[in-house]
């Protein structure tokens, strides 16, 4: 174990809230909070794209010749 005694109680808390049996409750909380990220990284994903592809098309309307009409 580590000398440094503040780190080995932060240890000990992750291996007790992580680990132990008791704390399956802990486990689906942070779980629940993981997927929550992950679909506003998804979401945020998909406004990405959605904003690039109007900038775009945008800009080609405001660009185009008249002679493409």
């Amino acid at each position: 174990m580590p000398d440094n005694f503040f780190l080995q109680f932060i240890l000990e808390l992750f291996r007790a809230l992580l680990v132990d049996g008791l704390s399956g409750h802990v486990r689906r909380h942070f779980a629940g909070w993981f997927r929550a990220l992950d679909a506003d990284d998804r979401r945020r994903a998909i406004v990405r794209v959605h904003r690039r592809n109007r900038d775009r098309l945008l800009h080609k309307l405001r660009t185009e010749q008249e002679d493409d009409l």
